[in-house]
């Protein structure tokens, strides 16, 4: 709430309107008004598409980076059958 005191304080002495001094300081920006809901749904979205998609991006490039390297392993030893 003090920061929406503070923004309408600030925008009073400038002598600006501005949506943001009606937004209530909840944590979530698009409390009560449908298009930025709709706004941070997609964005959020989106951020959800992103991430998933860096992190297949990053396993794939660790997966191509093992497969590069199993040249370079040794052949595991001849282990003896003991009792057949």
């Amino acid at each position: 709430q003090s920061v929406t005191l503070e923004v309408a304080k600030f925008n009073a002495f400038t002598g600006r309107t501005s949506f943001a001094a009606n937004v209530p300081a909840t944590g979530a920006i698009a409390d009560g008004l449908p298009a930025l809901q709709l706004a941070q749904q997609i964005a959020s979205r989106e951020a959800i598409v992103m991430t998933f998609n860096d992190i297949h991006l990053l396993m794939g490039a660790c997966f191509v980076g093992a497969l590069a390297l199993t040249p370079l392993l040794r052949r595991p030893r001849q282990q003896v059958a003991v009792g057949h």
